[in-house]
């Protein structure tokens, strides 16, 4: 994980995501921008990058392009920029930048007719019950860690082979041994909690869950907005497009937002923001790219346990009882 100057994380640009919930694309594509002008403020001369056309123009002096290129990075580093989620009811300061989702349109099915996900299913960590309600232990030996369980609870106690004791506080304890007719269980010994009251669960990734997905197309617009000479529109439109390029593997399709491409609008007087202002204007940047929202479809619990007994019949035959109700463990 590398990160800026000033502490802002930047995932590893080889990392996969995974998509889980509804994509957050507001959120994501806000704290891109914002991480990507902090890096720019840490490491200035990105910004050269930036202008870099400027150096070669041949029908500038020399020394007005370094001129043009000192004064654009000087203005940069030292103007407040924030970056706003449109519409606002609030006054906004300039120059600022904007984000506005305009479209957001599932993408037809081309191989399924159903909304599959490429992960079929994964563990749940939501959903974790107890396999016995808080009861008051018979007794607790602390030096030994043993924890007696009540006649009417034992025949409860003895369903799963992998228990978690929760003590009053929620401290957690795994079960180490537990008696076979249901009468003890034990713990670490010296276990430090409150065992007055407890309550027995299975592992935190008991249950299972299947996964669904679908694909969006969004298309969003981030404005650069700027007010009096028309040159500060034209240096945050280029920092703006230069972030959103730089930083797209790294800030956009490591995060979910993928296949994003860009392109830009004309230089327009903003009727939205000329309320008090005398000479705003605008140019938007249109950004559209591709994300996937998933959604739990079933939870179920898993086979935790299966306890077999052996009864013997008439002669050398043998069977195998099951005991427990098994239909009821891997039904939704």
């Amino acid at each position: 994980m590398s990160s800026t100057p000033n502490g802002l994380p930047f995932p590893e640009p080889n990392t996969l995501p995974q998509a889980q919930g509804i994509h957050q694309s507001d959120f994501i594509l806000r704290t891109a921008i914002l991480a990507g002008l902090a890096d720019l403020r840490g490491n200035p001369d990105l910004l050269d990058w930036v202008f870099n056309s400027l150096r070669s123009d041949p029908t500038t002096k020399e020394d007005k392009r370094a001129e043009q290129i000192a004064e654009a990075k000087s203005w940069f580093l030292r103007t407040k920029i924030p970056v706003l989620m449109y519409p606002r009811n609030d006054q906004i300061e300039f120059p600022c930048i904007t984000l506005a989702l305009r479209a957001s349109d599932e993408v037809e099915r081309e191989s399924t007719t159903g909304d599959t996900h490429y992960i079929t299913e994964e563990d749940s960590e939501v959903l974790w019950p107890a396999l016995v309600d808080s009861f008051t232990p018979t007794y607790f030996d602390l030096a030994n860690g043993i924890i007696g369980v009540p006649v009417v609870l034992q025949p409860l106690a003895v369903t799963t082979t992998a228990m978690i004791v929760i003590d009053k506080t929620g401290g957690e304890h795994p079960v180490t041994v537990r008696g076979n007719d249901g009468t003890t269980i034990q713990i670490a010994p010296n276990s430090l909690g409150d065992f007055s009251q407890v309550i027995l669960k299975g592992p935190h990734s008991s249950h299972s869950v299947t996964l669904e997905s679908a694909s969006f197309r969004e298309t969003y617009s981030v404005g650069c907005h700027a007010e009096g000479e028309p040159i500060y529109l034209f240096n945050l439109h280029s920092i703006v497009s230069f972030l959103l390029l730089r930083y797209r593997q790294e800030l956009l399709e490591a995060r979910g937002f993928e296949r994003s491409i860009i392109g830009s609008d004309d230089v327009i007087p903003d009727a939205a923001f000329l309320q008090g202002k005398e000479n705003v204007i605008s140019r938007y940047i249109k950004m559209t790219g591709y994300v996937r929202h998933s959604w739990p479809k079933f939870v179920y619990p898993k086979v935790l346990t299966l306890n077999l007994g052996m009864s013997a019949q008439s002669g050398a035959t043998k069977q195998v009882i099951w005991k427990g109700d098994i239909d009821s463990i891997i039904s939704p």
